[in-house]
């Protein structure tokens, strides 16, 4: 009876700190003004969307507080969606990111975190492992792991390309409290106080991408890679950031199941 119990409190202790850290961002972001980002060529960017959607109408690369689900790979959810299949992509995509590089200007790669990434925690002993039991799992640390995952690769990719002279950087992001359908797995309980907040105060979901659309476009972080940013503006991350040990054993494992699992 123990274990029910101690599980019940986990998840209930996740939820109490996802929310609490997503009010503390949301009135952050009421009260700074927001920064918009500045494109090369609007009709460009229009072109590359409108050509996104029609070759893959269900690119969707996110996923936020869903029930304990597995993929087909018989990993947890948010872990393989939000974290592991952005990083093997990354690595799987380095080679033509080289290429793309010129002499005045570094291909970019743009992870989006969040700022509750903040809450995460890290066992390098339970990564990637499945649960046997629903107290084992809680939706709101699962996504908050995920997002502690990505940033931590953000800043070990960057020092990686770094020693390797390759001419790429990886930056980390927090878009902002966006209002879009990630929201759809949250508690009835609460989702109806959440719906009336969006109306009113999160962003549009193209103002969520204007820190991306940033790092991405913009000459003044040509060459910069490693940061988190959020509102177009460099942030600290999580004092486990600064674990290098940690982070390169989280790697290490990450890599194993890669590659256990495109054999």
């Amino acid at each position: 009876m123990a274990l029910p119990i101690v599980g019940l409190i986990y998840i209930i202790w996740s939820a109490i700190k996802i929310y609490s850290l997503g009010f503390f961002a949301l009135l952050r972001q009421i009260i700074q003004k927001h920064k918009a980002a500045a494109g090369h060529s609007i009709q460009k960017g229009e072109d590359a969307i409108t050509r996104i959607r029609e070759e893959y109408p269900n690119a969707k690369a996110g996923i936020m507080f869903a029930p304990y689900q597995e993929t087909v790979d018989e990993l947890e959810s948010h872990f393989q969606v939000n974290y592991l299949s952005h990083l093997y992509l990354t690595q799987a995509l380095i080679g033509i990111l080289e290429d793309s590089a010129t002499e005045d200007c570094h291909a970019r790669v743009i992870n989006v975190s969040s700022i509750v990434h903040n809450v995460g925690s890290l066992s390098l002993q339970s990564i990637g492992k499945r649960c046997s039991h629903c107290w084992e799992y809680s939706p709101h640390a699962a996504y908050a792991n995920s997002k502690l995952y990505i940033t931590l690769s953000t800043w070990y990719l960057s020092e990686l390309y770094r020693q390797e002279n390759q001419k790429v950087t990886v930056n980390a992001v927090h878009p902002g409290i966006v209002n879009t359908d990630l929201y759809k797995h949250v508690h009835p309980s609460i989702k109806w106080f959440l719906d009336l907040l969006a109306h009113f105060t999160y962003l549009s979901p193209s103002e969520g991408a204007d820190t991306i659309l940033y790092l991405a476009l913009s000459p003044d972080v040509e060459g910069e890679s490693g940061w988190y940013y959020d509102n177009c503006q460099k942030h600290k991350t999580c004092q486990l950031s600064y674990s290098e040990k940690v982070i390169k054993e989280m790697f290490t494992i990450s890599t194993d199941i890669i590659n256990s699992k495109i054999r």
